[in-house]
Order: C-alpha cells, then sequence, then structure tokens
C-alpha cells in the first residue's frame, strides 16, 4: 500500500510540473517583475527602462525567466521628405536639437539559448507617425516585410521562431491614440512563421498584412540560431522593407539571400529599406 500511495504521489508531482511548464507562457507579469527577471539576465537597468510593456513581456513569454542577456542595439530612422528614403539618425551630422522626432524605431536583443552553441534573436520595430499610414504608404504597413539575416555558419532552428504585432487605435474624435493591443499572430501572413518566401539557410522574413491607415504599428519577431561552424562570426542584420503601390495600388516583391544580406527587388511598385546590424563576443 505504501509502495502504492508513494507511486501515486510522484506521478501526481510529475504532473504539476509538466502543468507548470505548459501554462508558464500564461503567467501574467507586473512591469516590475519583468524589469526584476531582465535585469537578473544581466540586461543593464538603462537599457531596460527604454523598453517597453509589451516587448519585455513578449520576451519572458517565450524565453522564460532564466534569461542569460548578451547584447542589444538600438537605432531610429527618419524619413527624407523629399525623397521618402529612411535614414539612420546616427548618420545625421547636425545639432542633435535639430534632429526631427523619430519615425520608425528598430531594436535587437540577443540572449544566449539552452546551449552554448545557440543565441536566441529578438528583433522590434515600432512606427512613431503615420502620414498617409504607419509606413506612410497606401495600404499603411500591408505587404511591409521585416526580416533578419544571419552569417554563413549558423542556422536558424526549425520551429524556434514566432512573431506578435500590435496595433494602436487613432480616436478621430478626440486626436489621440488609444492604449496598444496584440494582435497576436493576425498581423502577419503565414500564421506568425516566416513568409512562404521568406525562409532561407541566412535568415527570415515575415510579411506584414494589416491594411489600416487609422492605426499604427509596432511588432516583435524571434528565433534561435545555433552556431554549426566554430569561425562562423558573431552577428546579426535586421531589415525593414516598406512597400509603396505603383499607381494601380499593386505590389509585389522578390527576396534573394546572402550570408548577412537580405535582397529585396520589386516587381510592382517600389520600396524603401531600413537596415541595422548587432554582433557579439
Amino acid at each position: 500500500m505504501r509502495k502504492l500511495a508513494f507511486s501515486f504521489l510522484t506521478l501526481l508531482l510529475t504532473f504539476s510540473i509538466l502543468s507548470i511548464d505548459v501554462y508558464a507562457s500564461d503567467v501574467k507579469y507586473s512591469e516590475q517583475e519583468l524589469n526584476e527577471i531582465l535585469i537578473d539576465s544581466g540586461m543593464p537597468e538603462y537599457e531596460v527602462n527604454t523598453y517597453d510593456f509589451d516587448l519585455k513581456e513578449t520576451i519572458v513569454k517565450n524565453s522564460g525567466e532564466n534569461l542569460e542577456y548578451v547584447t542589444s542595439s538600438t537605432q531610429s530612422f527618419i524619413r527624407n521628405e523629399e525623397t521618402g528614403e529612411l535614414i539612420n539618425t546616427s548618420n545625421i551630422i547636425t545639432p542633435l536639437a535639430a534632429i526631427p522626432r523619430s519615425d520608425l524605431i528598430f531594436r535587437i536583443t540577443v540572449f544566449n539559448g539552452a546551449t552554448s552553441s545557440q543565441k536566441q534573436i529578438y528583433g522590434n520595430f515600432e512606427w512613431l507617425t503615420t502620414g498617409k499610414g504607419p509606413s506612410q504608404g497606401p495600404s499603411g504597413i500591408k505587404d511591409d516585410r521585416f526580416s533578419i539575416a544571419i552569417p554563413a555558419g549558423w542556422e536558424i532552428q526549425s520551429g524556434s521562431y514566432g512573431a506578435d504585432m500590435y496595433k494602436s487605435f487613432f480616436n478621430i474624435s478626440n486626436a489621440t491614440w488609444l492604449g496598444w493591443v496584440n494582435d497576436g499572430t493576425n498581423g502577419f501572413a503565414n500564421g506568425g512563421k516566416p513568409a512562404s518566401d521568406g525562409y532561407s539557410l541566412y535568415g527570415a522574413s515575415w510579411e506584414l498584412t494589416p491594411a489600416n491607415i487609422n492605426y499604427r504599428y509596432k511588432g516583435t519577431t524571434w528565433f534561435t540560431m545555433r552556431k554549426v561552424n566554430s569561425s562562423a562570426v558573431n552577428r546579426a542584420i535586421v531589415s525593414y522593407m516598406e512597400a509603396k503601390s505603383n499607381p494601380l495600388g499593386q505590389f509585389g516583391v522578390s527576396l534573394a539571400w546572402k550570408a548577412l544580406e537580405v535582397t529585396y527587388t520589386p516587381t510592382s511598385g517600389s520600396v524603401n529599406t531600413a537596415n541595422q546590424d548587432i554582433t557579439w563576443k
């Protein structure tokens, strides 16, 4: 009888542990809890304070609480009003007070993976202005692409990727933006997986689908990459492609991949691009 009771207790305990693992992503965190987890991971406190709640929550819910921070980088871009080109503000030589508000922000964050050869990469973008739409296109961010390219000697782990989109509605009646709403994978084609033509030996690309010009958007994509060649460089590049429709409202693009490079070639319409890279030891 004692042996039977012990077996039952062991089974119950095992089931409880499994249940905790299964539902860990459903845990509700306060921002203070998220801050503490990220600071404990080694991320500098000043950097944690620049991340918004949604990005911090996405990282913790997908990578767990036992994170090991490696590095991160944030860059902002503004639009050249004459050409429409997206320009990295760090490349603008002018008094800081003369730099206009950013239109687009990129963030890349790197954590150690489950093994010494793995890294978890988070790429985040946020449109801060709207114009004719969140990306100034006739159809908002529809058909835009957000891509991450990796070096030769690394490979993306199958099934280790995902994406979340957030949207904020512009209330015309009082000219204010409402709070961010998590739209999950609804803002991405292919159910949040890399686009059907956007998965390569050298990276992954997500296609954006929302088209409502009364919203602005931000999104986060992530994946795990594994080093398969010890001499491979430790680097990743994030690239955003803004789709611009031709006069008929049509747009199409093809992607070409090389190590640390993704090239967008429009088959109809035209594109703007913005890029940022990150390295680590």
